[in-house]
């Protein structure tokens, strides 16, 4: 029943609490205004699959009467608008394998309880103000960490460093951490975790050098976020990386004065951040290249910040042949010569 109006629906848990054998209830963004707290009895304890997300703001706590939904395996409670701590009683959901709460006004640290949850696959806490040491919050879950395939804790306040937890999460395919207070270098153990694909570490305090080796085995990786950190990019000029990008965000990271030429082997981006990276120079004429059958090719580019660098030369115009740009950034270079038909852009709205 996702997306249906159900606004006016002020009983619908009463209601639904007369299915005693319901398996499965979707309820995402259907403008359920309020949910009870509390149920004086549960009935419909056979629930396997919850989905609320998108509904409220309910402005209650997490509700108590989930712990008795001792078979629940999905809950989605992204966008309600809960308030409060996480509950302890979620860790009697044993048989829980996705846990989404993002999106919600939830505060204070993650429930040693949740060390119960050992099917874990998806972990979604991001953009609440939990706080702690995200290895202590990592370690709550440790029973899950060879089941765990996706975790997001990003937009948090959680401090500490990834060494000794980040690379044991073997079957990892996507971590997001981005906009917390972790400190430390970045673990090369992280180059076993061979099935990811999604690594965002971006608006932390993370330093030290950022090499080759790091992504040695990782070639189903997709998407690098590592911007707005005190990183260094070190990696031999002819390195040819075992994976395709399709998403690049180093802006503010150290790269060195020589554009990144292993990019040259990157055919599938479509974001790119290299703002504020200390590089100076002429952009080489592979990267310009706007052929989709080249080396270096552009032509799948929504999203290009070069700025803040020390960038000379004149701007190409097979630039202009980059029709899906919308998003680029050349500020505070030293571009010169004729500016390309922007007019062309036709999905820009930021130029």
């Amino acid at each position: 029943m996702s997306g249906v109006n159900l606004s006016g629906a002020a009983d619908w848990l009463q209601h639904i609490n007369k299915l005693k054998y319901i398996i499965e209830l979707s309820l995402v963004t259907c403008s359920l205004s309020n949910i009870p707290y509390s149920l004086s009895h549960v009935n419909f304890t056979s629930l396997r699959i919850l989905e609320l997300g998108a509904n409220g703001p309910f402005g209650v706590p997490v509700p108590a009467w989930l712990s008795n939904l001792t078979d629940l395996s999905y809950l989605d409670l992204n966008y309600c608008g809960f308030h409060g701590k996480i509950p302890d009683a979620l860790g009697n959901l044993a048989s829980l394998s996705n846990l989404l709460l993002g999106y919600n006004r939830l505060d204070g640290t993650v429930p040693e309880s949740l060390r119960n949850l050992c099917n874990l696959r998806v972990v979604e806490l991001n953009n609440l103000r939990i706080g702690g040491d995200v290895a202590q919050v990592v370690e709550t879950s440790r029973c899950s960490w060879k089941s765990l395939e996706m975790l997001n804790l990003e937009n948090n306040e959680l401090r500490g460093n990834l060494s000794g937890w980040l690379e044991q999460l073997e079957n990892v395919s996507a971590v997001y951490l981005s906009n917390n207070s972790l400190v430390g270098t970045i673990p090369f153990g992280i180059r076993n975790l061979s099935n990811l694909r999604s690594l965002d570490l971006s608006f932390n305090s993370l330093q030290g050098v950022v090499s080759e080796a790091h992504f040695a085995n990782l070639s189903n990786l997709k998407a690098i976020l590592l911007s707005s950190n005190s990183l260094v990019i070190d990696v031999d000029e002819n390195w040819v990386p075992p994976f395709q990008l399709m998403v690049l965000m180093l802006g503010s990271c150290e790269l060195g004065s020589r554009f990144p030429a292993w990019l040259r082997w990157q055919t599938q981006l479509d974001e790119v951040d290299l703002s504020n990276t200390s590089i100076s120079g002429t952009v080489p004429e592979w990267f310009w290249n706007s052929s989709a059958t080249s080396i270096g090719s552009l032509s799948f580019l929504t999203s290009l910040h070069l700025n803040d660098n020390r960038f000379y030369g004149e701007i190409p115009t097979s630039l202009q042949h980059c029709t899906d740009l919308i998003l680029l950034d050349l500020s505070r270079n030293r571009f010169s010569g004729q500016i390309p038909a922007w007019a062309l852009f036709r999905k820009a709205y930021r130029i």
